[in-house]
């Protein structure tokens, strides 16, 4: 018979599924003792005074697709900005180089690696897209496949115009 208990000391939702011998359980989330429900509802009452117990502030405590849904957006926000970043640091190297008589071919690499970034930002733009999408039931793959065919392309111009457009501001302020 399956039992749902919470755990004392983090509040946290947890499931017994099976019976077992044991007293006591540990809690998976703060590791702290739980008793287990046939022995607490068999636990006698020891002493006869009454004692009033200071309610105790239960705080929320977050369910793990919470913590996973938060930690994906704070990775994603991270990586957003180092390629922000790194966009803008190719940006101004590229238009120090140019100026220069000599530097083609790191002019070309340069250039390489700004179109490499313009991918990286693209697939960001899309992201946040793509993973509602995926959650959208039955028609969630003809979604993405109509994001991957005609969402792509706009996501794509709109990062390669932002970037063109930044470079070209540094070209003329110099």
């Amino acid at each position: 018979m399956a039992h749902e208990l919470t755990c004392p000391s983090c509040q946290a939702r947890l499931l017994l599924k099976d019976e077992t011998g044991e007293q006591f359980l540990v809690c998976p989330r703060c590791l702290s003792r739980v008793p287990h429900p046939s022995t607490a509802a068999q636990a006698p009452v020891t002493g006869t005074t009454s004692v009033t117990a200071v309610p105790q502030r239960t705080r929320a405590v977050p369910s793990v697709e919470s913590e996973t849904k938060r930690s994906t957006w704070t990775g994603y926000f991270i990586v957003l900005a180092f390629t922000v970043v790194a966009t803008i640091g190719l940006i101004l190297a590229l238009t120090s180089r140019v100026t220069s008589p000599t530097g083609a071919e790191i002019v070309e690499t340069l250039l390489w690696l700004l179109f490499a970034l313009v991918l990286v930002l693209t697939g960001l733009i899309l992201y946040p897209i793509g993973k509602q999408l995926s959650r959208s039931g039955k028609h969630g793959k003809v979604a993405i496949v109509v994001l991957l065919v005609f969402l792509t392309p706009v996501a794509f111009f709109v990062a390669f115009a932002t970037v063109c457009s930044a470079t070209f501001a540094v070209l003329v302020t110099k």
